[in-house]
């Protein structure tokens, strides 16, 4: 087909290629620079959050769920992380220690790990559901016991402990400014340094609901205290794989958004990948999840993300989610349970590093 006004086309062609800058990307050259991605926004709805996810090359889906389904001030009431109200000093805030995670930095790791399934053995138990409660902070705290002590006593499925996430929320709450029953918690985790001075029940004694707002412990429970936790370095991956291998479950927290709220499968990203905050596990986040695991996926790693919000959500109940993407490597902790000296023979991978340092031998 000829062409209509061959003056406009050529000059346009010739626009094109002046315009047109060769960047390189990992060794090769690219005929264009790489377009920024588009941020999702709070008041994006669901065609407006495919659409992005589109333009962008995201490679996940989503859906409507219960948590898309709830009205904006109830599902805004779900995002409770936050800053701290009592800045702490420098001086005290330069002085995180990473803990013995730190002398496994350089190991060798596999490529996948998941405490679903090692070895056909599962040493985290079902997920949970938060409801329209704030309480992600004891989820994800629990989540992070309770797999921190069924590494170190050898206990897998069906006798997985299971630790009471409304303990924290409604009989510990009292005793610290950093978390409050269905109103959130804030960045310093002080959720894990009750696990460490006053340890929790089981389930048992005090099944979570949440619409049970006060505390309601069965008669003699048995606690289970933790003799310290940790911080890994802020986006250190390797260490965060490291921590997840040798101490189990870890703790962390994300920035969510439309997108996040309905997820149905995939791989998530957004362009939250930075930790720019002072100090860099400050970076705004605002729900508590847990970390199960990872795959190096050929270069495009992700974690296995464990939500609060019940199995109809995402790949029931996990989510995998990009090594940076919600700020998720930013501020990761690790917990150490106190243990009896005898520990089943049958140890699943990671006890047998650490177990001297967690007995003081």
């Amino acid at each position: 087909m000829p062409v209509k006004h061959p003056a406009r086309f050529v000059f346009c062609l010739l626009l094109c290629l002046l315009t047109v800058r060769p960047v390189v990307f990992s060794g090769r050259v690219f005929a264009a620079e790489k377009r920024a991605a588009i941020p999702f926004q709070p008041d994006d709805d669901l065609e407006a959050v495919r659409r992005k996810i589109r333009l962008n090359g995201y490679h996940f889906t989503v859906g409507r769920n219960w948590v898309v389904a709830l009205p904006g001030p109830q599902r805004e009431r779900m995002r409770s992380r936050r800053p701290p109200l009592r800045a702490r000093s420098r001086a005290d805030l330069a002085t995180v220690d990473p803990g013995p995670v730190a002398a496994f930095r350089g190991t060798s790791l596999p490529a996948s790990f998941d405490w679903r399934d090692r070895n056909g053995r599962s040493y985290i138990g079902p997920v949970h559901n938060q409801g329209d409660c704030g309480s992600c902070y004891a989820f994800g705290a629990c989540a992070a016991a309770e797999g921190s002590y069924n590494l170190a006593a050898g206990l897998y499925n069906f006798a997985c402990i299971d630790f009471s996430e409304a303990f924290i929320s409604f009989c510990l709450d009292d005793l610290y400014d950093g978390f409050e029953g269905c109103v959130g918690s804030d960045y310093d985790y002080q959720e894990l340094d009750a696990l460490v001075a006053h340890g929790v029940c089981l389930e048992s004694a005090f099944p979570y609901s949440p619409e049970v707002h006060e505390c309601r412990l069965q008669p003699s429970p048995r606690f289970f205290r933790f003799r310290a936790w940790y911080r890994v370095p802020c986006g250190d991956i390797e260490l965060i794989k490291a921590a997840i291998y040798h101490f189990g479950v870890v703790d962390a927290a994300v920035l969510t958004n439309r997108a996040f709220d309905a997820y149905q499968s995939g791989i998530y990203e957004d362009t939250k990948v930075e930790c720019r905050a002072e100090p860099c596990f400050y970076a705004e986040t605002d729900h508590v999840i847990s970390l199960v695991g990872w795959n190096d996926n050929q270069g495009e790693g992700y974690w296995i993300l464990r939500n609060s919000w019940g199995r109809s959500w995402g790949e029931e109940g996990y989510m995998r989610i990009k090594y940076r993407a919600a700020h998720v490597a930013c501020a990761v902790c690790y917990l150490m349970p106190e243990m009896p000296e005898e520990v089943p023979i049958d140890q699943p991978p990671g006890v047998a590093g650490w177990l001297p340092l967690l007995l003081g031998r």
